[in-house]
């Protein structure tokens, strides 16, 4: 036995085909698998870099206050007071300070290379190695490499990772 089909149910199944069909085949693409982890590598700009800061001790720091910014410029700097060299402008409205320090070196640097945020933290990738462009005139037990960026203000946890 045959079934005949009219010619507006035809119309019908047609548009189901096309639409509905498709929309449910490509379902899989459009929602993300929910154990991935989508990273994105966030852009940042350096404020200062050298080799010698009264900060001797490796260390990464978090600065997202103008207070903390200065107080932090004057430890690096050694200075009794903000006078004497004031702390580069950043606007902590929009922007935070990461700063890195390799401590007490004989021969290093340290640099910032990247940083990605996973989602939950910001990783900050930090190498030190044994370059040493401009030696300081004075001598090599009081190089301790220094690094500070700004980038955009983030209330995610900061995680370094110190190579």
């Amino acid at each position: 036995m045959r079934t005949v089909v009219t010619t507006p149910l035809k119309l019908v199944l047609i548009l189901f085909m096309i639409l509905v069909v498709p929309v449910e085949a490509y379902t899989n693409l459009i929602e993300p698998n929910k154990n991935e982890v989508l990273t994105i590598e966030i852009p940042f700009s350096s404020i200062d870099k050298g080799l010698v800061s009264n900060i001797k001790t490796s260390q990464g720091l978090v600065i997202k206050e103008q207070f903390e910014w200065y107080e932090l410029w004057r430890k690096h700097l050694g200075r009794k007071n903000n006078y004497d060299n004031i702390a580069p402008q950043v606007n902590f409205n929009q922007l935070m300070v990461i700063a890195v320090f390799a401590g007490s070196q004989s021969f290093s640097s340290i640099r910032v290379e990247k940083i990605i945020d996973n989602g939950t933290n910001l990783n900050v990738y930090v190498k030190s190695g044994t370059e040493l462009i401009n030696k300081p005139s004075s001598n090599a037990s009081e190089i301790s490499p220094y690094e500070f960026i700004k980038l955009a203000k983030s209330s995610k946890p900061v995680v370094f990772h110190m190579d």
